[in-house]
Formats: structure tokens, sequence, C-alpha cells
């Protein structure tokens, strides 16, 4: 295990990366151009979200906040009526439905 940051980096300098494989200012221009950002999730509607409110004691908490059905409805997974879609593949993968 390196000493230090500057060790580590030293020790990853050292490491030769074969041209075809080496990170220059074009190929990251070139992914830049290229890259196409996940399409954001939809959300959720505001009925089906939980907030959770900080508190540091029980006494600054909201009564509703402290009581045991609040509680364990956080630490379940989403209501049962939580519309939940499968991720779509392209035509021709290898995956099952």
């Amino acid at each position: 295990r390196p000493n230090s940051a500057r060790a580590l980096a030293a020790q990853l300098r050292a490491i030769k990366i074969p041209d075809e494989h080496e990170w220059t200012p074009s190929r990251a221009a070139t992914w830049w151009r290229n890259y196409s950002p996940p399409t954001p999730i939809a959300s959720l509607p505001s009925g089906e979200v939980q907030v959770i409110m900080p508190g540091r004691t029980k006494e600054q908490r909201p009564l509703a906040a402290t009581a045991e059905e609040a509680i364990a409805a956080t630490m379940a997974g989403p209501a049962d009526n939580t519309r939940r879609e499968r991720p779509s593949f392209p035509r021709g993968d290898h995956f099952d439905d």
C-alpha cells in the first residue's frame, strides 16, 4: 500500500498505457461530442413520495413522525401500489421476458 497520495500518483504514472487506450484531449473531445446523458427517471406522484424529516431527538420531530407506524413504513420498500416499470432493452438482446 502506498505511503501517501504522492506515492500512489507516482505508481499510477509509472503504468505503461498502450497508445490505443491512452486518454488524450482529442479522445475526450470526441467522447463528450458523442455522449448522451441518460434519460431522467420519471418522478413519482407527490402522494407516493415520503419525506424523511431530520431531527436529532424525538422531541424535535413531529408526533406523526415518531409513531411506530411511521418508522416501520420508512424501513419497508415502496408501497404495493407503486408503479414499477421494467427497463426496455433493444430487440435482439439475450434477455428473456
